[in-house]
């Protein structure tokens, strides 16, 4: 209508037929029981998001009609603008995040490998061996994309040939951009790479067509070529189709050794939930059949932001108990990038709801962010102290993957217990100490904290291991050892705690066994 063409007309029929199946597939798929009466909400998944794209779909019909009728040029424009202008002022917000999400403006995008560029031009004028990522994604076929933009199709009309050009020319050169088209293209590559080799089959066969033997020939030497991409792709899907052995052995010991929860046994609100990384959710949530915290879809980000940016295991404890955290899922081997530590103090600020916000204003970084909760487990296996933690009272190693002596384990897991209290009385000021040796993965560690009493003797400490424990890659030694100083007079004595205690909080205090008396 507004480009009075064949290719308006078909555009306009693309677009409208997918909005049309899409919203209308959406709409069959929302359940009315799970909206909660949202039924029309801006905010949430509800009937109005996808009534928006049905309506989007009938708004192309309309244009399509509007063709046979004498509207001027000027006066389309002028409702398009007005449509426009209301729309924007209806939506600003998420107009603006949408930006965001384009332009990478928040900084968690930044990080997102999807939303990264398979190429560097940079890194190409530096060492032109980077050109292997182009090869990576697309295949040697790429090469040939001069043909495709600029040889004729004979096989179909211009208006065909135009349309499927310009729109895979946009998804390649969008991949360039962002690795995510490539991936959401999907029949699109397929598409791509069969014009592409129907073109070089054209162009060689003009040279061959007088001889006798020309189909032999053409064929000798395209097939091989369509081999070597149909192999390419191959082991490049293939590459990513498994997880590595450390994660189905997490995943695996996650769920043999954990209690199953609501959710996968029933359809009640699961019991507790698994903290992790937001790239590593869906992992959980499939392979471990553990409910996630937080997902590949970014739902539960303040949360996980908000535990991990904590200053103290006090304040890290009571956010996992409010929001039922009783495992952590640590990954030792990625960088998330700086980008992502200092961004977690904003999220103190944001409301309190599941999916994410794109943020492109009002950041607040945090540029002591190697002091939080999140890299006292990862440095310090929250054993010893780092800025204002302590040895830990309710966070505990509970499995590390395999892995040499001199390296960190890849993957560690932790749980958030209650811990054992150990409460005791001596002479006033005199110093409690409490110790037990631990054997995580193939190395020793020494787990050690003490207290003063107060005036009136009195001291109370929190441990969250048990003693005579094994079991993911994890020992302890069969009793802890206590000691009381003062004056330069040393008391031990031994205490035995079990896993029940542990889990349960009581106290063991009485259960001291004195060993002896030295001065």
């Amino acid at each position: 209508w507004l480009a009075d063409s064949e290719d308006a007309d078909k555009l306009l029929e693309y677009t409208s037929v997918t909005l049309l199946i899409g919203g209308m597939v959406n709409l069959l798929m929302i359940s009315p029981e799970k909206l909660n009466g949202r039924f029309f909400s801006f905010e949430w998944y509800s009937y109005f998001q996808a009534t928006c794209v049905v309506l989007g779909g009938l708004t192309c019909l309309m244009l399509r009609e509007l063709r046979a009728r004498k509207i001027s040029r000027w006066a389309g424009l002028g409702g398009v603008l007005f449509l426009s202008l209301t729309l924007f002022v209806l939506f600003h917000g998420q107009m603006i995040e949408s930006t965001g999400f384009l332009f990478q403006r928040d900084p968690i995008q930044k990080t997102i490998s999807e939303l990264t560029s398979p190429l560097s031009v940079k890194a190409i004028l530096q060492n032109n061996a980077n050109l292997r990522e182009l090869l990576k994604w697309f295949g040697w076929s790429i090469v040939l994309f001069p043909l495709f933009a600029f040889l004729p199709w004979t096989w179909c009309d211009r208006s065909k040939s135009r349309f499927l050009s310009f729109w895979l020319t946009l998804m390649f050169v969008l991949t360039l951009y962002q690795i995510r088209y490539i991936r959401w293209l999907v029949m699109g590559a397929g598409l791509y790479y069969g014009i592409i080799f129907y073109l070089l089959w054209t162009m060689i066969m003009g040279q061959f067509k007088r001889h006798t033997s020309g189909y032999v020939r053409v064929a000798a030497i395209i097939v091989p070529l369509m081999i070597l991409q149909s192999m390419h792709n191959y082991n490049w899907s293939t590459s990513f189709a498994t997880i590595d052995k450390p994660l189905v052995e997490l995943y695996t010991w996650i769920r043999k050794n954990t209690p199953e929860t609501s959710g996968y046994v029933d359809e009640k609100k699961p019991e507790y939930g698994i903290l992790s990384f937001w790239d590593e959710g869906n992992h959980i949530a499939f392979y471990a059949r553990r409910p996630a915290i937080v997902n590949n879809a970014m739902w539960g980000y303040k949360t996980m932001a908000d535990i991990f940016s904590a200053k103290t295991e006090e304040v890290a404890r009571q956010l996992c108990q409010k929001y039922g955290v009783r495992y952590i899922v640590m990954s030792t081997f990625k960088d998330r990038g700086e980008d992502s530590y200092t961004f977690w103090n904003t999220f103190k600020n944001v409301p309190e709801v599941p999916e994410y916000r794109l943020i492109t204003d009002g950041i607040v970084e945090d540029p002591d962010y190697k002091k939080t909760f999140y890299f006292w487990l990862l440095d310090n296996l929250a054993i010893s102290t780092k800025a204002l933690f302590g040895p830990a009272a309710h966070f505990r190693l509970v499995y590390v993957s395999s892995s040499p002596d001199d390296v960190r384990p890849p993957w560690m897991l932790y749980e958030n217990v209650a811990g054992a209290r150990v409460s005791v009385k001596a002479d006033p000021s005199s110093v409690v100490q409490i110790s037990i040796e631990l054997t995580i993965g193939k190395n020793k560690y020494l787990f050690k904290k003490s207290q003063n009493t107060d005036e009136n003797g009195l001291a109370n400490l929190v441990v969250p291991y048990s003693t005579s424990h094994k079991g993911g890659r994890i020992q302890t030694e069969p009793y802890y050892k206590v000691s009381f100083y003062k004056d330069s007079v040393f008391t031990k004595a031994t205490l035995r705690v079990s896993e029940a205690d542990v889990l349960a909080g009581n106290d063991v205090g009485t259960r001291l066994e004195l060993l002896k008396n030295s001065d």
